[in-house]
């Protein structure tokens, strides 16, 4: 609870005049929610262990145990599982020219001359 309340606030000073459902956390924010976390989990156990907590204690905690495991797993979603699919990896790599040659078309990289050779003038970038 603390936590979010604490985030939401951030949020809602740095982003003044934006909706919070639109809103989010650039860096320097995510370092200010950080801190603050830590401030406020500090002097939370100052108060049980007056003589055992400093901030930069709490501050180091903070980070291993909540946002270095975050930070070293890859989230995976259906769109990761899907490009890894055998059956979706084959068609890709079965329709290999022809994706190129669409990529060649639209894209704002200089085509190839394959592209250029198959489609003539119109396959050059916008």
């Amino acid at each position: 609870e603390a936590a979010e309340a604490t985030f939401l606030m951030i949020v809602q000073e740095s982003t003044p005049g934006i909706p919070q459902s639109q809103a989010g956390l650039d860096p320097l924010g995510f370092i200010k929610w950080i801190l603050r976390l830590a401030l406020a989990r500090a002097e939370k156990l100052s108060s049980l262990l007056p003589e055992r907590v400093r901030v930069d204690q709490s501050l180091v905690e903070i980070l291993d145990l909540h946002v270095q495991p975050m930070a070293m797993t890859r989230l995976e979603d259906h769109f990761d599982r899907l490009t890894q699919d055998p059956g979706v990896v084959r068609k890709f790599n079965n329709e290999e020219t022809a994706l190129r040659l669409i990529f060649d078309k639209y894209s704002t990289v200089a085509p190839t001359a394959e592209a250029v050779e198959l489609l003539g003038p119109t396959a050059s970038p916008r």
